[in-house]
């Protein structure tokens, strides 16, 4: 049941323009629920923008002057966060359910996935004070997974609750019981999700399978990369790049692969993981996956490799070579998925306080 104290939600968010992803999915989500259960919900996003490093820094103080505790003269009852800076915005009831914190300021400094020097310690200490004095403001905290949490824990020391969010896309339940020889990746392709892995893998595969990609690149130089990768591969013939899909199609893939390759450095979440799982499709993953492995049991509900293309190539050979052990992982993994009891009443619930 809804809570009636609770009409007038806005839900905040940031975009960067022409960028849509798993988190504006999953706002949009989120809206739509909130809607079905008879609340007036709006969806309200800020442009974003990480450089210069100054625009950061901007981007929170912008959300801290915005007035989101009225509109058109009737009071809004809650706002629900969603990611740095959002949580900034002024109001005396804000939930916070986190996708991520500014991840360059923290784990991914030093590494290639982060842009920071040692020139622009002072903008990270100035996020982690932002984080440390706002994020506390809100009640209750809820990140996306344990990982995330993890993170926030280690880096802040901020207490938090993992609520796992149910993927936008659910495949549907096929009469098939189909496992082709083929590997599925499906997601944005960016370095950080590594689909590159998975065709540097065919070069080591001995069985006859095939891999299938879907997804769009988030810039046309790893595109180009990617096509680069395939055209030099004498596995070339069996590497497919999609693009985007219809879900028909994705449904299809979904139902029909050998199993699903999501292999992203130490991800927050990932839907891919949890969709393929329900389609009953194990997983492929490696071992600094992140927020994969709080839901692949190596050997049980999938596989856990190291992150080098001999180990993910072993792992593809495996399950092509044998759909009895594809089906009976696909099967535990949907199983496994199901008792974590992933619901959108759950989400509800819990960001409203009912819980």
């Amino acid at each position: 049941m809804a809570n009636p104290k609770i009409k007038r939600i806005a839900i905040c968010g940031v975009q960067v323009p022409f960028i849509f992803g798993g988190a504006e999915l999953l706002e949009q989500s989120l809206a739509k629920q909130l809607t079905d259960r008879g609340h007036d919900v709006s969806l309200i996003r800020v442009p974003f923008k990480w450089y210069p490093r100054q625009e950061l820094l901007s981007s929170a103080l912008v959300w801290r002057l915005m007035d989101l505790q009225e509109s058109n003269g009737e009071k809004i009852d809650l706002l629900i966060c969603t990611r740095y800076p959002t949580y900034v915005v002024r109001h005396p009831r804000k939930a916070l359910w986190l996708f991520h914190q500014h991840r360059q300021a923290y784990d991914l400094a030093g590494t290639q996935f982060s842009d920071f020097t040692e020139e622009d310690n002072g903008t990270s200490q100035a996020i982690r004070k932002i984080d440390n004095k706002f994020i506390p403001e809100c009640q209750p905290v809820y990140t996306i997974s344990q990982n995330v949490s993890a993170r926030l824990k280690r880096f802040n020391g901020i207490d938090s609750a993992p609520l796992y969010p149910p993927p936008p896309f659910v495949p549907a339940s096929s009469k098939e019981d189909r496992y082709d020889p083929f590997i599925l990746y499906v997601g944005r392709l960016t370095t950080m999700k590594r689909p590159h892995l998975l065709i540097e893998a065919m070069q080591y595969v001995k069985s006859p399978v095939r891999c299938v990609i879907v997804g769009r690149a988030d810039t046309q130089a790893y595109h180009s990369h990617l096509i680069s990768m395939i055209e030099r591969s004498d596995k070339k013939n069996r590497i497919e790049l999609l693009g985007f899909v219809n879900t028909d199609q994705l449904q299809r893939l979904y139902t029909t692969a050998s199993g699903v390759f999501n292999g992203p450095v130490d991800e927050d979440y990932g839907f891919v993981t949890l969709e393929a799982l329900l389609a009953r499709r194990p997983v492929i993953t490696t071992s600094d996956g992140g927020g994969t492995l709080e839901f692949v049991v190596n050997r049980e509900t999938g596989f856990i490799v190291a992150p080098n293309p001999v180990e993910i190539a072993e792992a593809m050979d495996l399950l092509v070579a044998d759909s009895n052990l594809a089906r009976r992982l696909g099967a535990q993994g949907s199983d496994f998925a199901k008792q974590k009891n992933i619901t959108w009443d759950n989400v509800i619930a819990s960001l409203l306080g009912e819980r």
